[in-house]
């Protein structure tokens, strides 16, 4: 009897253990975002890091900021945003949320952005090498080359933004450090760090 219970608990915990190694969130994709490419991200999460995460496009609906953990805007999405949006994105990102802006164009537009969204926070600007002290997907850095800023909340990445580039666009051209930096970017949100 109590060698059965002893297999039915090592049972038990080995699948609690492989449910704690397993992760599933969202994406939402808004602006002039690839699909595509994001996809490719998300099979390459879920085979290297068990992660299985889902992306949504925007639709335009107001609310939609508070039911997705990563939001990713690309282009110049982010002007397009209502002042409803603004208010949905900001109490999204200060309850803990991820903002990825893809390929912003003008300094000035950008700085105006972060002040509506966030005005009592300036932003940085680290080296992604710096940003990504923890390198699960082996990155090489010397093979990047982006302009970003960043906002941080405490010690926590809450946006990043880069300037007159496209992450997505690098991914669908198959280079693979810029896919380990977009993977490396929502590890590091999922896993807290």
């Amino acid at each position: 009897m109590i060698k059965k219970l002893n297999i039915v608990d090592l049972f038990v915990f080995a699948v609690f253990f492989s449910l704690i190694n397993a992760q599933s969130d969202k994406i939402l994709l808004k602006g002039e975002c690839s699909t595509y490419d994001i996809s490719y991200i998300t099979s390459f999460l879920n085979e290297r890091s068990n992660i299985d995460i889902s992306v949504k496009v925007s639709k335009d609906e107001i609310d939609e900021f508070n039911n997705y953990p990563i939001i990713i805007l690309c282009s110049d999405g982010y002007l397009k945003l209502s002042e409803l949006e603004i208010l949905s994105l900001k109490s999204n990102l200060l309850n803990g949320s991820l903002l990825i802006i893809d390929n912003f164009s003008s300094d000035y537009t950008f700085s105006i952005f972060l002040k509506k969204i966030m005005p009592e926070y300036s932003f940085d600007k680290y080296p992604i090498s710096l940003i990504l002290k923890n390198n699960p997907y082996r990155i090489n850095f010397e093979n990047i080359d982006l302009n970003t800023k960043q906002i941080f909340i405490g010690e926590k990445l809450r946006i990043i933004a880069i300037q007159n580039k496209s992450l997505l666009n690098e991914i669908s051209n198959q280079n693979l450090d810029y896919t380990k930096l977009m993977a490396n970017l929502i590890f590091k949100y999922l896993t807290g760090g």
